[in-house]
């Protein structure tokens, strides 16, 4: 999959990986925490040299710098979660990491962990390719938004073999939010 037009609906697409090339991370963390939220998921950061750590709590998780212990802790947790590992590339040679991130995007239909791998280029292994989408950074305009709800709130239905009812009030609310990825909810707008 990838997602070239608004990254907020590719990854809330239920991939369960994503590897994103991006200079500016800071941007993607931001864009990544603020998807959390609106999921009302937790929120992860990893990097080698700090470890896992989950945003709006203090301190790290110990013994995670390395990234097989940080999937590991991740394998285990309970919740769903939007993990973010920052520069992961030069770890995936590792088959033990590569199993490891496999055996966590196959479980994601249990509980939802998606994993976002931030790097300034990356070269996905082909083992990982069948779970994982590529996120470039673009937006939306406000039309294909509009049309990319309502189509996948009907496949959704059809998946769930539910109904979905829409309001105007929350199709316009999402289609502001989604098709302005710079917008975060704590700024009122």
């Amino acid at each position: 999959m990838n997602g070239q037009h608004n990254p907020i609906l590719t990854i809330r697409s239920q991939f369960p990986m994503f590897f994103v090339d991006v200079e500016e991370e800071q941007y993607i963390l931001d864009l990544s925490e603020r998807i959390a939220n609106l999921g009302n998921e937790a929120f992860f950061i990893w990097d080698s040299a700090n470890g896992l750590r989950r945003e709006g709590r203090p301190g790290v998780i110990p013994q995670t710098n390395r990234l097989f212990d940080a999937l590991r802790y991740i394998s285990k947790a309970p919740e769903n979660g939007i993990y973010v590992l920052l520069s992961a590339q030069p770890y995936l040679g590792d088959p033990t990491v590569r199993h490891l991130t496999r055996e966590i995007s196959q479980g994601y239909h249990k509980t939802a962990k998606t994993l976002i791998f931030v790097n300034s280029s990356y070269e996905m292994p082909p083992e990982l390719m069948h779970a994982s989408g590529c996120v470039e950074l673009s937006v939306y305009d406000v039309e294909s938004v509009r049309a990319v709800l309502r189509g996948g709130g009907n496949q959704w239905a059809l998946a769930q073999d539910a109904s979905l009812r829409e309001t105007r009030a929350a199709v316009d609310a999402l289609t502001a939010l989604l098709s302005d990825p710079k917008m975060s909810p704590r700024d009122g707008k």
